[in-house]
């Protein structure tokens, strides 16, 4: 077929079309217009062919094509523009557009229309509103994450089938956002949506308590800690909230957020180590040793509280100073010294102990303030032995 004959099948396609095309120059002309647009219009192709854009495109429209002409693509994604009539009417197209190189007029921009009915609009609208959701999760700082089951897990079986089905089935990502390859430290320019999730979460008891819980809580968890590793080789401790889509018994897939912990876990595991220094010192001190909250609550003892008095911790702790003191009054004008930041040291203080018996003891005290508050740190001296109920009375 020669190329003359070419061209005529090319416009006798372009006119017998059952859509709408037209083909527009970058300096505002509209360069041809099959017969299908121009008599949705009301007009012969003729009477568009050379007039401006403006002759039938609304200016939202215009504006949409002015900037695809000054971007750099050959192709666009679908947009919906508006065109005018002859009497001046509107009717909303759904529009592909495409660029093509023409000889005389240069980079020219020709767009294909079919008139939108609702469920087409709907169709455009529910693509621009994914479109905008993806951007959001995107650019989220927040990691998030989504894994689906082509092989779904039957929540009717027994736990540990559960469990295992949860780490044995097919499982993959459906998405991860930037944020959550940053966390994990992916290489630069690979999407975790190509990795296994077993590189991520695989099958360690840390991980398989993350999974009873959410099996306790039907795949619905806020804050569920999983042990997780990073593609630089280290394991780190994170808390996701996770939801999930079940139907008819089975878990189709689950995504959600997740939080690293790895800094709050040394944290803890610091202030347990102090915590641990703390109370080694404590029992080192042969004298009793009381901590207590500033309205006068026991809030911690060393070992020789139990061993000089014979009260047992857990008698002790959450209990007001006054169970310990002889006296109430003398307790009271402990609390009333320290409150006013005045600091006790040798007084005279009456220990009941475990046995019925009542030590005398000389008391220091001094105060201390935390995150939690104000406090105080009681050091008891036995001034002498326990003298029994009994030998009082006599």
């Amino acid at each position: 077929m020669s190329k003359d004959n070419n061209t005529d099948l090319i416009g006798k396609l372009w006119d017998l079309a059952p859509i709408s095309i037209d083909l527009l120059a970058p300096t505002g002309e509209i360069l041809r217009v099959n017969h299908h647009q121009a008599g949705k219009l009301g007009y012969q192709p003729a009477e568009l062919e050379g007039d401006a854009w403006k002759s039938i495109y609304t200016m939202p429209s215009r504006e949409t094509i002015s900037q695809l002409f000054s971007e750099n693509i050959t192709e666009s994604e679908p947009q919906v523009l508006q065109l005018r009539t002859r009497d001046r009417s509107l009717i909303e197209m759904a529009a592909h557009f495409s660029f093509v190189d023409d000889p005389t007029n240069g980079r020219c921009l020709m767009i294909a229309k079919i008139e939108t009915a609702p469920v087409d609009q709907q169709v455009v609208q529910l693509s621009q509103d994914l479109d905008i959701l993806k951007g959001i999760i995107q650019s989220s700082h927040h990691p998030s994450w989504c894994i689906e089951y082509p092989e779904p897990l039957d929540l009717s079986a027994p736990e540990d089938e559960i469990i295992r089905q949860f780490f044995d089935n097919r499982r993959h990502w459906r998405h991860c956002n930037t944020a959550m390859e940053k966390m994990y430290r992916l290489p630069m320019g690979e999407s975790l949506n190509q990795h296994s999730v077993d590189e991520i979460l695989g099958r360690n008891p840390a991980n398989e308590e993350f999974v009873r819980e959410l099996i306790k809580n039907d795949f619905n968890l806020e804050g569920g800690a999983s042990y997780d590793q990073r593609y630089d080789g280290t394991a780190f401790y994170v808390e996701n909230d996770v939801q999930s889509e079940v139907k008819n018994g089975y878990l189709l897939r689950m995504w959600g957020t997740v939080r690293d912990l790895s800094r709050q876990h040394r944290r803890e595991q610091e202030l347990l180590y102090r915590k641990s220094q703390v109370e080694a010192i404590l029992n080192g001190i042969v004298d009793p040793v009381l901590v207590l909250s500033e309205d006068g609550l026991i809030t911690g003892i060393n070992a020789a509280v139990s061993q000089t008095f014979g009260w047992p911790s857990e008698r002790l702790l959450g209990e007001r100073i006054h169970q310990l003191a002889e006296a109430k009054d003398v307790s009271d004008y402990l609390l009333s010294e320290l409150l006013a930041s005045r600091p006790v040291s040798r007084m005279e203080f009456k220990i009941a102990c475990r046995d019925g018996g009542i030590l005398m003891t000389e008391a220091s005290a001094g105060s201390y303030t935390s995150n939690l508050g104000r406090g105080y740190v009681l050091v008891l001296r036995p001034a002498q032995k326990p003298q029994l109920a009994a030998q009082r009375v006599s």
